[in-house]
């Protein structure tokens, strides 16, 4: 692992091109009661300016071995920032932050890189130090076919704004520490022509609950055998998190016209379990969504079709989750065993566990045939093609919420659980699979009740899994 002044390639800072790609980091002194206020409500100003300072270090680090010109844009008593910061990253410029909001800070401070010769900007905070150095230049290559690149972050806001030139009109009217900031940038973007697209989601560090996933999440790439991305915060961790109770589990029920299934579904799932329950209609036409709310769920309308652009959603409408869960709304999963999905992640033991209804008790026709044909081929693909066990591709399963965002779901369909599965085994997850019962759906499958559904599914599961052979995970390094 390369330490805080460590580059890719052992190129230094200062033998980089001059224009190409330029990374700026916004940053602020570290002076307590100013810094991470939020945090200090928990560890006090001093221990939370002290987290902060770690959170500078490791995050110049991952900037450092990525191939950009690095810029710190400082804000902080004197106009200039510290030694012990050019000491962490070597070559770095800095300047002053301007601007009387984050935008305008934000835009003064691409328009400096832009001012050195860069033709690309990348600017990021100091709140996500474990971010992934290769999100830095995905963001980067991304920009050859978009004029705006934003990486979400699990709060509303984004971690990482790219663009060849960062403009004001971006910002307007946006608002900033708010749910809405992602969502009002890339509605501006839009309606100024500009091509948008957005990276996986990761997570920033404001609260003591995030502090706690931080600190999961660590956990479990050590668990993984992975080097640890923030090693000053790693460091620093030990006695300043608390432990939060039970982990937060959100549901998220993908929905078609299961106006006669899903209170079934909804009553059956065990109390005090879910943290939150999110149906996603799908598009349906019949009283989905009323029964939904009327058995507690909070329902979100998806009305392009598919699979995967619904379980998108579900996930994006869940309140900053520690673990997901999956399952079909037509009554065909066994809800009340969600205990038995999530054990092994809750134990410490799993970070994906898929329910297997192969090795579980099924109802007698409950699987059709082509089901049972398309699991094995479908294991078979996962077993030659990446070295993964398996028995299905079931529906009903749980993930952990950091795990997920480092898989950086795509699909909109049907090959979304292979996706999950393939990616999970190319970034090394401990994979569990459990046995689930499975009964007769209520209603017709949306997939495999028809000829034509079954082989557009098989098709896009056998496509998914060849397509993830070029798909590379994040670099924890």
């Amino acid at each position: 692992m390369s330490g805080p002044s460590g580059t890719s390639r052992g190129q230094s800072l200062q033998d980089r091109p001059r224009g190409g790609l330029g990374l700026v980091l916004l940053a602020r002194d570290p002076r307590p009661g100013e810094v991470k206020t939020r945090l200090a409500a928990d560890l006090g100003p001093e221990r939370a300016a002290q987290l902060y300072r770690c959170f500078l270090h490791d995050t110049l680090a991952a900037a450092s071995r990525t191939e950009a010109r690095v810029f710190i844009a400082w804000a902080g008593a004197s106009a200039s920032s510290p030694a012990w910061l050019s000491e962490a990253c070597p070559g770095a410029e800095a300047f002053p932050q301007e601007g009387d909001d984050l935008g305008a800070r934000m835009v003064a401070a691409a328009t400096r890189a832009r001012g050195r010769g860069c033709e690309r900007v990348v600017v990021i905070g100091s709140d996500s130090p474990s971010l992934p150095s290769s999100r830095i230049a995905a963001a980067a290559r991304r920009l050859g076919r978009a004029d705006v690149v934003l990486g979400p972050t699990r709060d509303g806001g984004y971690y990482l704004i790219a663009a060849r030139a960062v403009e004001a009109r971006l910002f307007a009217g946006v608002a900033w520490s708010s749910a809405d900031a992602l969502r009002q940038t890339r509605a501006n973007a839009e309606r100024l022509g500009l091509r948008v697209e957005l990276l996986p989601g990761w997570y920033d560090v404001d609260t003591a609950d995030d502090l706690r996933f931080l600190d999961a999440h660590l956990r479990a790439l050590e668990a993984r055998g992975l080097p640890m991305p923030c090693p000053h915060t790693g460091r620093a961790l030990p006695g300043l998190t608390r432990g939060g109770g039970p982990p937060r589990i959100g549901i998220v029920i993908p929905a078609l016209n299961e106006e006669a299934s899903i209170a079934r579904v909804l009553d059956d799932l065990p109390r005090g379990l879910a943290t939150e329950v999110v149906v996603v209609d799908n598009g349906s036409t019949d009283g989905t969504a009323e029964v939904a709310r009327a058995h507690g769920a909070c329902v979100v309308s998806e009305p392009e079709r598919g699979y995967g652009v619904a379980c998108q959603a579900g996930i994006a409408a869940l309140d900053r989750p520690d673990l997901i869960v999956f399952l079909d709304g037509d009554y065909s999963d066994h809800a009340e065993e969600m205990d038995r999905v999530v054990a092994p992640i809750v134990e410490g033991r799993a970070d994906l566990v898929v329910g297997s209804r192969l090795t579980g008790r099924r109802e007698p026709g409950s699987l059709p045939a082509q089901s049972v044909f398309g699991n094995w081929v479908s294991s078979r693909l996962l077993w030659h093609l990446y070295r993964r066990r398996a028995t299905d591709l079931g529906p009903f399963r749980a993930i952990r919420a950091d795990a997920l965002m480092e898989l950086g779901m795509a699909d909109r369909a049907f090959g979304w659980t292979m996706e999950m599965q393939a990616k999970a085994a190319r970034a090394g997850l401990r994979t569990v699979e459990v046995p689930v019962s499975y009964r007769r759906r209520i209603g017709e499958s949306k997939i495999t009740g028809t000829l034509s559904g079954s082989v557009k599914a098989g098709v896009a599961i056998i496509g998914m899994a060849l397509k993830t052979l070029a798909w590379r995970p994040d670099r924890f390094d």
